[in-house]
């Protein structure tokens, strides 16, 4: 089995109090530790381009090693929402590219602290609050 992941996509979707419906919330900066670069282009800012194409996405494989890291991102404005609805989406068609662990995360710090855009060594750092359930 192929030990890289090829993750598509991703959403953020907040509750709205006012109607309690979902809308979905713009992200940008799209930023990564390491971003897989042979086989094409994988870096963790085509998370969150809109293209749902199975070329396309973050992926994580170096040379037969695959380690933890982290892609982060900005919303485009500050959210405060009573909750949140997370949903990620894999359309690569080789079934040995699995999802793997993933920790969800969020920040109140600056925008302009973290999340350089950089798609490998990228800022990453910020005072994060795990999401649990």
């Amino acid at each position: 089995m192929n030990s890289t992941y090829r993750l598509t996509s991703l959403f953020l979707g907040g509750v709205f109090a006012t109607s309690l419906s979902f809308g979905q919330i713009a992200f940008q900066n799209g930023t990564g530790t390491f971003s897989q670069n042979f086989t094409g282009v994988w870096n963790a800012s085509e998370l969150i381009d809109g293209d749902f194409s199975a070329n396309n996405g973050w992926a994580i494989f170096d040379n037969g090693v695959t380690s933890a890291q982290t892609a982060v991102f900005e919303t485009v404005t500050d959210q405060t929402l009573p909750g949140l609805k997370i949903t990620m989406v894999q359309n690569h068609g080789n079934p040995g590219h699995l999802i793997g662990r993933f920790r969800w995360s969020v920040t109140s710090d600056d925008r302009s602290l973290f999340a350089d855009g950089l798609q490998n060594g990228g800022d990453v750092t910020a005072n994060w609050t795990v999401l649990t359930r």
